[in-house]
């Protein structure tokens, strides 16, 4: 993290820290806190990326309902 932080810096950009998000795969905890210019970045069990639900334990299931919702709710 901190060498993102570094690299993104020099090249004029900025970790927008409140947004930023760890997710341990396997565990619902982290065993050491992540921080950030002064700030915690919050430890989720599950977030959407590029229209997937991606959880800690992997699990595919969460993911489908949830395309799936997605769907019914377009149509």
């Amino acid at each position: 993290m901190n060498n993102l932080h570094e690299e993104g810096r020099r090249a004029g950009l900025k970790v927008n820290i409140p947004k930023t998000k760890t997710l341990v795969f396997g565990s619902t905890k982290r065993g050491k806190n992540v921080e950030q210019e002064g700030l915690d970045v919050d430890n989720v069990e599950e977030f959407v990326y590029l229209g997937s639900l991606v959880s800690w334990d992997n699990d595919c299931s969460n993911d489908i309902k949830h395309r799936i919702g997605r769907a019914a709710g377009a149509l």
